[in-house]
């Protein structure tokens, strides 16, 4: 098919349907419209292909009509070098399945007030690449992201009203810009978002990443590339299910309140790894509030709290492990209701204002630099490969790994707080970090 427009279901009251399928089968056109004034269907799949040049993408362009657009399949796939409409004035819908790719410009989900526009991308292989994705302009909008399927957004992707929707289960979103800030639904039940050198934006005064126990994994928010986010207030990682958070290359992560890995119900990890990436709370980051919490800090990255930096407090399970530069305003306690363990490697520098208190549910070991004003220890340091000390307390700053000033009292026994290795499975790895289900294991650093 070649001509100036390819147009399914223009009349109204009308009802267009258009098949194409395999490999060799090709349309070209201007411009392409599925449901202009009446009702549209077109579906391309096994392996045929389409090409708009010079006009718009539209499906269900006037009040009234509706239109369905499927690329389906390895092989398949349609590109338009301008801007997509779905459900402009009318009721459109798009699947991306099975292997289908879709390009376009700037793409519009529920574009004018009575428009409403329902994309589904959906199955491995399969992806929808745009320069910028507004969902619900001005009529309602929804974008669903499922098993294994990637969406890529050069640009900004805009939930622009309290009317728009987005849904990632176990697939992937990449995008420059994640924009929140207008009130929609973002359900992130499990998959990636990934927030390339761009912005992370809501207005949520307790964010959380936090799944809804879906087997096919935990949901995953990885910032890189520099990319920046700025909570109004608190953070939860793992509030009732699990969950986790990557600040990559350069990004940072930032708010004025609590940061919780790991809340009432759910494990949660935050990974923050390479040179200048950062994570700074303005108040306290609990680890491991009532369930396991793992935060690992890898070379040339930073963690900070205002006041304390706190594993295990409240009877969960809390393990950091530190290459990096973790600081806290006031104390770190390592150790609390429940156990906790603060592991300081070749490299890793912990400081705080006034204390570093090994409780004695806590451990503190490795090879690194801590340093505060004082450290109470009431449960196990050891330093490199020994044993451990138990008790006692030593001020000023030292070294872990073999010249501890002011030691304590007594020879430690390691087994005095378990090690963590029983509750210890997922891997941290170049893509980000990923709970599997159905188990809710927790992390390996």
């Amino acid at each position: 098919v070649v001509g100036s427009g390819l147009f399914v279901g223009a009349s109204a009251g009308s009802q267009g349907n258009v098949h194409i399928a395999g490999p060799g089968s090709t349309f070209d056109a201007n411009q392409l419209n599925v449901g202009e004034f009446g009702n549209g269907d077109l579906v391309m799949e096994d392996g045929a292909t389409g090409k708009v040049d010079n006009g718009f993408i539209t499906v269900a362009s006037m009040a009234g009509s509706t239109g369905s657009l499927t690329v389906r399949g390895p092989g398949t796939s349609l590109t338009g070098n301008r801007q997509t409409d779905l459900g402009r004035e009318g009721n459109g819908t798009l699947f991306v399945e099975v292997g289908g790719q879709l390009t376009n410009s700037a793409a519009r989900l529920g574009t004018e007030a009575d428009g409403v526009g329902e994309a589904t991308v959906t199955d491995p292989g399969s992806r929808w690449t745009s320069s910028s994705l507004t969902i619900g302009p001005q009529g309602q909008g929804t974008l669903n992201v499922f098993n294994q399927a990637e969406v890529v957004v050069n640009g900004t992707t805009t939930l622009a009203s309290s009317n728009d929707t987005v849904n990632l289960e176990d697939g992937t979103l990449i995008t420059v810009t994640f924009d929140n800030t207008n009130g929609g639904t973002f359900n992130h039940i499990s998959g990636e978002l990934i927030v390339d050198a761009g912005t992370f934006q809501v207005t949520d005064s307790v964010f959380l990443i936090d799944g809804m126990d879906d087997p096919d994994g935990a949901p995953v928010l990885t910032l890189r590339n520099g990319a920046t986010a700025d909570l109004p207030k608190n953070l939860g990682v793992g509030s009732e299910q699990g969950a986790a958070l990557n600040i990559e290359s350069g990004s940072s992560f930032g708010g004025p309140g609590n940061f919780y890995i790991a809340g009432l119900d759910g494990d949660g990890i935050v990974s923050v790894t390479g040179g200048g990436s950062t994570l700074s709370a303005g108040l306290n980051v609990y680890v491991g509030v009532k369930k396991f919490g793992g935060l690992f800090v890898g070379h040339g990255a930073t963690v900070s709290a205002g006041s304390d930096i706190t594993m295990g407090e409240f009877g969960g399970n809390g393990l950091i492990a530190v290459e990096g530069l973790l600081t806290a305003g006031q104390d770190v306690e390592v150790g609390g209701i429940g156990p906790g363990r603060l592991e300081v490697r070749l490299g890793g520098n912990v400081t705080a204002t006034n204390q570093v208190i090994v409780n004695s549910t806590g451990r503190l070991d490795g090879e690194g630099i801590v340093d505060a004003a004082q450290t109470t220890n009431s449960g196990v340091v050891a330093p490199g490969s020994s044993a451990g000390t138990k008790g006692g307390t030593f001020s000023g700053n030292g070294t872990i790994g073999g010249a501890l000033v002011s030691p304590g009292n007594g020879a430690g026994v390691a087994s005095a707080v378990p090690e963590p290795s029983a509750m210890i499975l997922a891997v941290f790895g170049l893509v980000g970090l990923f709970l599997t289900r159905p188990s809710r294991p927790t992390i390996q650093f």
